[in-house]
């Protein structure tokens, strides 16, 4: 089964959101391209699926919460997907960024994907782009202003 590290409908959202036809074009090659799409047995799909629903990228399926494990593993698959973007322009790894950070901002339930953000290590050649970093920083403060409320 063909699994994908960023799932279809970050890559739909971040697409019809911009109107840069560079970035479009960024998204259109990676989104289907071996850097995103790897084979997996059908039961690693059945968990991917869960921890994108849990992740609150799919707003119409049942969201269960994960186990910490599951989690982690989770957001460590998203931060890959992230840094596999390696054939597409700066501006486009910061929209699909950008677009993730700001999912929570009409659906609290898509919190996590700011947290897979905010926890990227600007240490990393993936991460060092000026554009990339502000959206880093955006993800921490926002992040920050989530904990702060909670409290």
């Amino acid at each position: 089964v063909r699994c994908h590290l960023l799932p279809n409908c970050l890559g739909a959202k971040a697409w019809s959101t911009t109107v840069d036809p560079e970035i479009k074009q960024d998204l259109e090659q990676f989104m289907y391209s071996s850097a995103n799409i790897v084979l997996q047995p059908k039961a690693v799909n059945l968990l991917h699926s869960r921890e994108e629903a849990a992740f609150g990228f799919y707003p119409w399926r049942a969201r269960q919460p994960l186990a910490e494990p599951e989690r982690a593993a989770g957001t460590a698959r998203f931060r890959k997907g992230l840094e596999s973007m390696t054939d597409v322009r700066e501006k486009t790894r910061a929209h699909v960024m950008r677009t993730m950070v700001t999912a929570g901002d009409d659906r609290p339930d898509a919190q996590h994907q700011c947290e897979v953000v905010a926890g990227c290590d600007m240490r990393k050649s993936a991460f060092r782009n000026r554009d990339v970093k502000q959206e880093i920083l955006e993800a921490r403060r926002r992040r920050g202003a989530a904990l702060t409320r909670r409290a």
